[in-house]
């Protein structure tokens, strides 16, 4: 493939069904970033008048859960039922989001990692979202430095990637997460829109590339 594609996975680390989704896009990555450019854009799920207690701003989530965990084969840690359920925690997207913009100017290679570890560090390890320091560590497990990631989080870069991701879900009208695009020279097609299992991400890929398969 002379040009490569654009795929691009936007995402809100404060979106269960992106928790899901967060080792497919993992798993994409590394099947297709070879032959693909990958971009990962932060929604801002939970920004504005969305940010405050769990139990004010989205109360549905208790019983969404076991349906979160069915579709997606995942599961939320029993700290994270104490931490931020059964506590009521302030769920609030830009700390979480400036770690991920961090991460991916610090090593674009791993950003689609980090993202991953920050969810499974809020939904298994139950870090609330505000809680930066916290969060940063648990994300050197994918590959980084908790004190670059605190540092890089706290710039007004970071605050400003974050802004302009915020701007591009906007003008595109992607209100739901996860939401997978390709872009071609022609402009975005939507691939996905909610969670989609990697099987079926995969098929799609090869449906709308089919010349991706003589790579393999």
């Amino acid at each position: 493939m002379e040009d490569k594609v654009k795929f691009i996975y936007v995402m809100d680390p404060l979106c269960g069904w992106c928790f899901g989704f967060s080792q497919v896009s993992v798993k994409l990555y590394e099947m297709y970033h070879h032959l693909l450019d990958f971009q990962l854009v932060v929604g801002g799920l939970m920004e504005g008048s969305r940010v405050g207690p769990l139990q004010e701003v989205a109360p549905f989530i208790p019983n969404a859960l076991h349906i979160v965990e069915e579709g997606c084969q995942v599961t939320f840690g029993q700290l994270y039922l104490e931490n931020i359920i059964e506590a009521n925690d302030t769920l609030n997207s830009r700390a979480m989001n400036k770690l991920i913009k961090t991460a991916g100017w610090l090593k674009p290679h791993r950003v689609f990692h980090a993202a991953a570890a920050i969810q499974k560090a809020h939904y298994e390890m139950g870090i609330p979202s505000e809680n930066s320091e916290e969060l940063a560590y648990a994300i050197e497990t994918s590959g980084f430095n908790a004190e670059d990631l605190i540092g890089g989080s706290g710039s007004e870069k970071a605050n400003q990637l974050v802004l302009h991701d915020y701007d591009f879900v906007r003008s595109n009208s992607l209100g739901g997460f996860p939401c997978c695009l390709l872009e071609t020279s022609s402009g975005y097609q939507v691939l996905s829109q909610g969670y989609t299992s990697f099987a079926e991400m995969k098929a799609k890929i090869e449906q709308c590339l089919p010349e991706i398969t003589q790579y393999y």
